[in-house]
């Protein structure tokens, strides 16, 4: 069966095919803390080799797993993944691996936003830059409504608004130099005068 399959197989040859239904079953209907800390490492390393091959969910995992308690060894190498992890994306930028999912996960794993998105608003690089354009079009219609998605967490939701919503962060992305090659009108939803007329905003996102 499918557990036999999984655990019969070297940590190190495990594809994303066979480690995918693990990933998003893990601690819900398969395996306990030990089995998910055992299938971790794999899956961080797939996170960064594979992008896309699992979403923000697998980092909600941890939550689950209620990694604040495991030894403080443990912590650290989460917390120092997340970091490396975070830096990568906001180098590589949207087209390896989207800023949104990771931002989303490590919300949802229990971490406060407020450093990753200092670090986001501190980074002025073209591939942040083209992170925060990414981030801001995929939340579009939210942002016309002035509220986020319950994808968020809810600790994270009235953060993240803010962020989005800051003129600061509309005319960073008002730049074409700086999110070209991206087909993202983003302009109009971070700009002040999405605050002076909700209802336009609410008519271009078609909601």
């Amino acid at each position: 069966d499918e557990v036999a399959a999984l655990s019969s197989c070297p940590l190190r040859e495990l594809t994303p095919t066979k480690l995918g239904r693990y990933a998003q079953s893990a601690l819900v209907t398969w395996g306990g803390v030990e089995d998910f800390k055992y299938y971790l490492p794999r899956i961080f390393e797939l996170v960064v080799r594979e992008p896309g091959w699992t979403d923000a969910l697998v980092f909600e995992k941890l939550a689950l797993a209620d990694w604040r308690s495991w030894p403080a060894d443990e912590q650290d190498a989460v917390n120092e993944f997340f970091d490396a992890l975070w830096a990568w994306s906001l180098d590589a930028g949207p087209d390896i691996i989207g800023a949104d999912d990771l931002l989303r996960g490590i919300g949802l794993a229990g971490c406060d936003l407020a450093p990753w998105l200092a670090t986001l608003r501190g980074d002025r690089s073209l591939a942040a830059t083209r992170q925060i354009a990414r981030l801001v079009f995929l939340e579009r219609r939210d942002l016309a409504t002035g509220s986020l998605a319950s994808y968020w967490h809810p600790k994270d939701r009235e953060l993240l608004l803010e962020f989005l919503s800051a003129e600061e962060t509309g005319r960073r992305i008002e730049d074409p130099d700086r999110c070209d090659g991206m087909d993202l009108a983003v302009a109009p939803w971070v700009d002040a005068g999405v605050h002076k007329s909700r209802r336009h905003a609410i008519a271009e996102a078609g909601v």
